[in-house]
This record gives structure tokens, C-alpha cells and sequence, in this order.
């Protein structure tokens, strides 16, 4: 069996800190191509992610066929605390990284699949029209006595309406007609976990099935990790897990904490533990996100109701 060769970089706008032997270079795809030539065999890079600016790194991996893992910031913080390094250094950075990876073994990045990248397209034009909604429906409660401009406010929020309605039947055309997007049928057993959950976790989180036990919640941005070092530069502030899923799982956190039986008691029995409402519902989500790549990675699993 070959051995990776965990290589950190650290990845910020202008600039590559690989670990050493490589040391920094320009994030730019001249660069960033020379680099991947002369990695050795086996090579697997591992960097943060950091919100775009790995994009060129993720497609000049995939260009050059050198497999890279893109990890959540808190789970590396997290790692560097366990070891008692809490400097955050460019240089320790990418060490760190490197070891992140000899110890944890991320999976790899993959490209999405058409499908898959053609789901996220539409559930993201879904949340920007929903932003939308409640922006027209913010202004015409506060709307003026002008009835011309109250009756325009009500005409964009019939057709967002009607948007709406358009993005979510083509959403569920494409996910009763396409295989790779099957799954999600699967993700709908749990009690709580409705078609927007479902479909919002295999979009946003291919790794669904691939991860180690706490590694979903913490790429979901739900870990609790509440160490943050004070020598981080500003991009990485932002950085935390992904936004998208993390929003709908909140969400099916609330209904399966009522309608869950397993879960609703495991939130009853938090909040008589003194836990806040808001923190129980995060402890009952990051155990859904976990349920949830338990099914993927486990076709036997039966679900306990």
C-alpha cells in the first residue's frame, strides 16, 4: 500500500506558503503548475479552507492530478491545541497542515459531479431569491403612502414567488431524474431532515459518507471549537465550516427536536442540564450531520425510531 506524502500549504490572496521543502510562492496558476511538477510521487497536499482563495490550487490539483484535502480552520486550530502549539505563524501553518494530515488522513477533494454542481447552482439561486422575498416583504412593511410604489413592491414579491416555485420543481425534477443525486431519498428518512436539508447536504457537502466520526460537524462549521488565535489574519475569521449547510441544519434541528423521538429527547435532556435552547439545538444538529454520513457511509444502518 503507498504511503501519502502529507504536504501543508497555507493558502492566503496573493500568496502559497507550502511546508518545507518548497517554502512560498505566488497564488497564481504559472506558479502554482511549476510547483506540482516536481512534487514527488504520492504527494497529498492539505490546506484550510479560506473561503476562494484556494480556488486556483483546487484546479490546478485536479489539472495536474496531485490530491489535496481542504480542511475546516477549527478543526487544524483545534489540532494545533492538542499539541500545545497555539502560534499561528505562516511557517507553523503549513507544518501544521502537514501534520493534520499524517495523523487525521482528510479525504480528498473531488471535483462535483455536473449534477451535483448543477443542484448547488439552483439551491443557491433558491437562497438568494428568499433573501429577496424578505427584503421586498422588510420595505413594503414600512412601505410609504405612495400607492405606486406599494403596488410595485407586491408585483416583485408575486414574481419571486413565482421564481421560487420554478427553482424548487426543477430541483425536484433533477433529483427524482438523476442517479448521482439518488442518495438524498435516503437522507430524508430521518425524522426532521426535510427535502431542503437533504438536498443542501449532498450539494454542499460531497464528502457526505467519505468522513470520520466528528469530522462532518466540524466541516459543517458546528464543532464546538470556541479557541480562536489572536495572530490569525482576517480571512480566516470568516472561514467557518459552510454557511449554506449549516443554516438548513439549524433549521431541521428545531423540527427534529420536536418530532425526532430520539432526538427530542436528547435536546429535553440537555436543556434540563442548564444547556441554553440555542446550544442544544446546535448539539442536536451536529448529531444530525453526523446521522447523516452515517446512513451515506452505511447502507446497512438502520435507523432507530
Amino acid at each position: 500500500m503507498n504511503q501519502s506524502l502529507y504536504l501543508g500549504v497555507d493558502v492566503a490572496k496573493s500568496r502559497l506558503d507550502f511546508d518545507a521543502p518548497v517554502g512560498r510562492i505566488a497564488n497564481t496558476p504559472a506558479a502554482i503548475a511549476a510547483v506540482l511538477s516536481k512534487l514527488p510521487a504520492g504527494t497529498h497536499l492539505v490546506c484550510e479552507s479560506t473561503g476562494g482563495y484556494e480556488t486556483e490550487l483546487l484546479a490546478r490539483t485536479l489539472a495536474a492530478a496531485v490530491p489535496v484535502s481542504v480542511v475546516p480552520p477549527q478543526r487544524v486550530r483545534h489540532h494545533a491545541r492538542s499539541m500545545g502549539r497555539l502560534a499561528k505563524t505562516d511557517r507553523i501553518d503549513a507544518a501544521l497542515l502537514t501534520d493534520y494530515g499524517r495523523k487525521h488522513r482528510p479525504p480528498a477533494h473531488r471535483a462535483l459531479e455536473p449534477e451535483r454542481q448543477h443542484l448547488r447552482q439552483l439551491l443557491r439561486a433558491r437562497t438568494q431569491v428568499l433573501e429577496l422575498q424578505q427584503l421586498e416583504t422588510n420595505w413594503q412593511e414600512h412601505a410609504t403612502d405612495l400607492a405606486l410604489l406599494r403596488r410595485q413592491a407586491a408585483q416583485r414579491i408575486k414574481l419571486l414567488a413565482k421564481q421560487l416555485a420554478e427553482l424548487e420543481q426543477a430541483i425536484r425534477t433533477l433529483v427524482a431524474t438523476t442517479a448521482v443525486l439518488a442518495p438524498i431519498q435516503r437522507l430524508q428518512q430521518v425524522q426532521g431532515v426535510g427535502e431542503i436539508t437533504a438536498w443542501t447536504a449532498w450539494a454542499e457537502m460531497p464528502e457526505l459518507g467519505q468522513l470520520a466520526a466528528g469530522q462532518p460537524a466540524a466541516w459543517a462549521g458546528l464543532a464546538p471549537h470556541p479557541y480562536d488565535s489572536g495572530q490569525k489574519q482576517g480571512h480566516r475569521q470568516v472561514s467557518q465550516g459552510r454557511p449554506q449547510l449549516r443554516r438548513v441544519l439549524y433549521m431541521a434541528a428545531i423540527s427534529a427536536s420536536r418530532h425526532n423521538p430520539v432526538l427530542k429527547h436528547f435536546y429535553r435532556r440537555l436543556i434540563a442540564r442548564g444547556k441554553p435552547p440555542k446550544l442544544a439545538l446546535i448539539a442536536v444538529a451536529r448529531r444530525l450531520i453526523e446521522l447523516l454520513n452515517t446512513l451515506i457511509k452505511n447502507p446497512n444502518f438502520i435507523l432507530a425510531h
